[in-house]
């Protein structure tokens, strides 16, 4: 749905199984749920993980609203549903209009409300970048690893191509992470080759991602 023209509110009813909102998208509007149900949730490729299920007088939207960023998460009518719809540029109008410390709170939420959806997206879909520098520490000990001499040195695209079967991942998401490594300095990226000057200090940082998992409490 477009967003609301001229700054105004609108009553707007939803059937089931229609989407108020799609992850990534730019609209910024607010929905104040009136009578039904929404449920929430996040996709990652094929993957759909739900994380909340809202229904009457409680708000979606909110986070966009206030910081003018991408949606989130998807948003769809778990039964037919009937919201109240707040342009975002009257929803800023109304905030701008109390304290400024209010303000500043509100922002400062959104904010964190942002980092901890980041931290969720790594946990459900897994910051890949330590598998990697696993992957690439186990390669140094096949034939495939020649000398160098800044140390080990393996073609890009045989590294690119073992991390693609392995991790399911498409070239421009293989060389994002392996400029990762770059910028961390555990390794030396070129236009054909990757060159690795200390193996055990990959590894040792591959491995933090059991320390990481061992620590983490199930929930």
């Amino acid at each position: 749905m477009a967003g609301i023209p001229g700054g105004t509110a609108a009553k707007v009813r939803f059937q089931k199984g229609e989407l108020l909102f799609k992850q990534g998208d730019p609209s910024r509007d607010l929905y104040v749920i009136q009578q039904g149900s929404v449920r929430i949730f996040k996709t990652e490729g094929d993957v759909a993980v739900d994380l909340a299920t809202v229904g009457a007088g409680e708000v979606v939207g909110e986070v966009a609203a206030i910081d003018g960023g991408v949606r989130s998460a998807s948003v769809i009518a778990e039964e037919e549903t009937e919201a109240l719809v707040i342009a975002a540029d009257n929803f800023v109008a109304t905030l701008n209009g109390v304290p400024e410390w209010f303000q500043k709170i509100a922002r400062i939420l959104v904010q964190r409300l942002r980092e901890v959806d980041e931290k969720i997206d790594n946990s459900m879909y897994g910051d890949k970048t330590r598998q990697v520098a696993l992957l690439v520490a186990m390669m140094t000990d096949t034939g495939m690893c020649t000398p160098s001499e800044s140390g080990r040195q393996l073609s890009l695209k045989f590294v690119e191509n073992e991390i693609m079967d392995i991790l399911g991942l498409n070239p421009s998401d293989v060389l994002e992470l392996l400029t990762k490594l770059s910028g961390k300095e555990l390794l030396i990226l070129e236009k054909s080759k990757i060159v690795i000057s200390d193996v055990t200090r990959l590894e040792q940082y591959g491995n933090t991602l059991f320390e990481k998992s061992e620590s983490s409490p199930v929930t």
